[in-house]
């Protein structure tokens, strides 16, 4: 193998060990941050914030069907319309927590207290 090939596989291979080294000290930041600030995290409390989130989206849901099955050829309420925004944003905000919520999990952030290993 020529000389700069073999550079080239030392840099990648020391690259890629500093990336490692990046991800587990970014992994163990997250740990201890996110554990600090909410404590233990169970299966329970991982799918309570599930179904927050759907019974949110139902709630909008429904409440966008409502809205055009009442307001027919009519111009919509403007009181309406804004509860319909604040549906929205609640369910958004919720939906933006729960992926928040899932990757930390995925990245390995979090543990879930009472999941089988």
């Amino acid at each position: 193998m020529p000389e700069q090939e073999i550079e080239g596989f030392e840099d990648d291979r020391s690259r890629r060990r500093m990336f490692q080294e990046f991800e587990q000290a970014i992994r163990e930041s997250n740990r201890t941050a996110i554990a600090a600030a909410t404590g233990g995290i169970s299966k329970e409390h991982f799918l309570r914030v599930a179904i927050t989130v759907s019974r949110l989206r139902s709630r909008y849901l429904k409440e966008v069907l409502k809205l055009s099955a009442e307001s027919g050829d009519r111009a919509l309420d403007p009181t309406a319309i804004l509860d319909l925004r604040q549906m929205r944003e609640a369910y958004e905000e919720a939906l933006h927590g729960f992926s928040a919520l899932r990757h930390a999990l995925e990245r390995g952030y979090i543990e879930l207290s009472g999941a089988k290993k």
